[in-house]
């Protein structure tokens, strides 16, 4: 699983043509910090930085998530993406 979950997580960073919206970019940025970080670890963002702060709720949403599940569904998620 690690090795699909760098693999993708790779080309979904390097791609620069996927349409991918805000919501499921930040979704897979809740995912991947998850997966790769753990649990949030960093104080929540000043209300005026938004992009901070929606990177931050997106990554808070899938606390206490396990590490393995949380690559697994940014696999499946980024897969939809990668056809």
């Amino acid at each position: 699983m690690e090795s699909e979950f760098k693999e993708i997580s790779e080309k979904i960073l390097l791609s620069k043509d996927l349409n991918i919206d805000d919501d499921d970019k930040l979704t897979l940025y809740g995912y991947y910090k998850q997966s790769t970080v753990g649990d949030c670890n960093i104080s929540q963002p000043s209300f005026i930085d938004y992009k901070g702060t929606a990177k931050y709720n997106a990554w808070k949403e899938n606390e206490g998530m396990n590490e393995k599940i949380a690559m697994q569904r940014y696999v499946r998620k980024a897969k939809q993406f990668l056809k």
